[in-house]
C-alpha cells in the first residue's frame, strides 16, 4: 500500500510540475537609471505560452541594497500587435523571495514579445525594455499518456506474470 501512495504522489508531483513557478529564473535585462539598478528575470527557461513569471529586483546602484519602496508595474504586448497587452503590478505578496517583486502573466501563444517594466522611486519613473522570444506551450499531460504510462503498462504485465508463475508453482507444490 505504500508503494501506491508513494507511485500517486509521485505522478501527481509529475502532473502539476509545469504549474511551478518561483522568483528567479533567467535574467532577461538588467538597467541602472538614476541611481538605481532594475533587474528583469523570467522564468520558465526557455520562455513559452503559458505560464510565465516575471521577477523584479530595485537596488540601488551604489551600495546594491533593496529598494524597499518602489512600485513596479509589468507590460508585455506581442511586438506584431497580434495579442492585446498584459499589464500587471508586480508585487512583494506574489513573491515567494520577499527581495523581488513578482507578477504572474498567461502567454496566450508564442512569438516575439516585448517585456516593460516601469519602476516608480521617489516620484521617478524608471522604465526598461526587452524583447524575447517564447516558445510553443508544452503538450499537455494527457497528451503525453502513451509515452509516459506505457512503463507502467509493462510493469503491470511483469507484475501478474509473476503472480501466476508463483500461483502455479504454489499448487505444484500443494499438489506434489
Amino acid at each position: 500500500m505504500n508503494r501506491l501512495k508513494l507511485t500517486a504522489i509521485v505522478l501527481l508531483v509529475m502532473l502539476y510540475a509545469r504549474f511551478a513557478l518561483a522568483d528567479g529564473g533567467t535574467v532577461l535585462t538588467t538597467a541602472e537609471q538614476d541611481g538605481y539598478r532594475i533587474t528583469v528575470l523570467m522564468s520558465p527557461t526557455p520562455p513559452r505560452a503559458g505560464p510565465v513569471d516575471v521577477s523584479v529586483l530595485v537596488q540601488h546602484g551604489d551600495t546594491g541594497t533593496i529598494v524597499e519602496k518602489a512600485e513596479v508595474a509589468v507590460l508585455m504586448r506581442q511586438t506584431d500587435g497580434s495579442q492585446l497587452p498584459l499589464r500587471s503590478m508586480a508585487t512583494r505578496a506574489a513573491a515567494t523571495n520577499k527581495m523581488f517583486r513578482a507578477a504572474l502573466f498567461m502567454l496566450p501563444q508564442s512569438g516575439l514579445w516585448r517585456l516593460s517594466t516601469i519602476v516608480t522611486v521617489h516620484d521617478r519613473q524608471l522604465e526598461s525594455e526587452a524583447d524575447f522570444e517564447a516558445a510553443a506551450a508544452l503538450p499537455q499531460f494527457s497528451d503525453l499518456w502513451f509515452w509516459t504510462g506505457w512503463p507502467a503498462i509493462a510493469i503491470g504485465l511483469f507484475a501478474v506474470h509473476r503472480g501466476l508463475v508463483n500461483r502455479s508453482e504454489r499448487r505444484c507444490r500443494d499438489h506434489g
